[in-house]
């Protein structure tokens, strides 16, 4: 990945790659030399008390931290409530604040403006809509097929979404009926 050649300078323009978060996940295993399985589990999963996942590995090693995990919707949302927590979990600052905040920080932009991204943090797709006369923001961790967890701090509220749409064109439907069915339902 990082031999790609770059089709536009550093900065000028956004496309998501799978590629950047799996060369993140090698950074991250160079650097605590510890596997990601290993690393995830002393720092998040063991204390979130997460038991059943999966990490895909690649055929000559290492992990897939580009989306290839498998866990429980419930699980799903325990991550959403540690960042709704702003990394507390029970009492325990399991990511640092400061982190968390920045994060969820726009660095990109959307030129366009659908109803599921207007921009993007550190791995996560922000949203900002408008239900009912109030400004509602979101942001959200985004995997292949429909799999997603929104946290909506404005609500105080986190929604998990399973499905098995695999490579759509497009990947807006659990946004939409947020948007127009569930959303409306909650925002008075």
């Amino acid at each position: 990945m990082l031999d790609l050649e770059m089709a536009y300078p550093p900065g000028d323009h956004f496309a998501y790659s799978s590629g950047g978060v799996i060369a993140l996940g090698g950074v991250i295993a160079n650097s605590s030399n510890k596997s990601i399985p290993e690393f995830s589990e002393e720092y998040l999963f063991g204390p979130l008390r997460i038991t059943t996942y999966e990490w895909q590995q690649f055929p000559a090693g290492g992990h897939d931290t580009g989306g290839h995990i498998f866990m429980l919707p419930r699980d799903m949302a325990k991550l959403g409530q540690l960042m709704l927590n702003q990394g507390n979990w029970n009492g325990t600052q399991l990511i640092d604040t400061t982190w968390v905040q920045e994060s969820i920080t726009t660095t990109y932009t959307r030129e366009t403006n659908p109803t599921w991204a207007h921009g993007y943090g550190y791995l996560w797709w922000l949203n900002r809509i408008t239900i009912n006369g109030q400004n509602i923001t979101s942001y959200t961790a985004s995997g292949n097929g429909g799999q997603i967890f929104c946290v909506y701090p404005d609500l105080n509220m986190i929604v998990v979404s399973t499905g098995g749409n695999y490579h759509p064109r497009d990947g807006s439907h659990p946004f939409r009926m947020m948007e127009q069915y569930i959303l409306p339902a909650i925002v008075k």
